[in-house]
């Protein structure tokens, strides 16, 4: 698991990203400035070969519940299988 703390990253980010993980999930909110972050994430790391999907949930993934968050990691993981 790794975090970039808000939607702002930078590419040396990016470049530890992409040298740890095969394949990410990116989680990042409902916002709209947050969605095209996502998505430039996204590129970016698929440019350097890390298969990546972009989860948007609503709301501020930091405010989740412990029991929703541990649910919705749940799901993330099940649907890698």
């Amino acid at each position: 698991a790794f975090a970039v703390f808000g939607i702002e990253y930078t590419f040396r980010q990016v470049r530890e990203i992409a040298k740890a993980f095969k394949r990410v999930i990116i989680v990042f909110d409902d916002d709209p400035q947050a969605i095209r972050q996502g998505k430039e994430l996204k590129a970016e790391l698929e440019f350097r070969g890390v298969e990546a999907v972009q989860e948007i949930i609503e709301g501020d993934p930091g405010a989740m519940k412990q029991e929703d968050a541990d649910y919705f990691v749940k799901q993330l993981i099940d649907n890698l299988r």
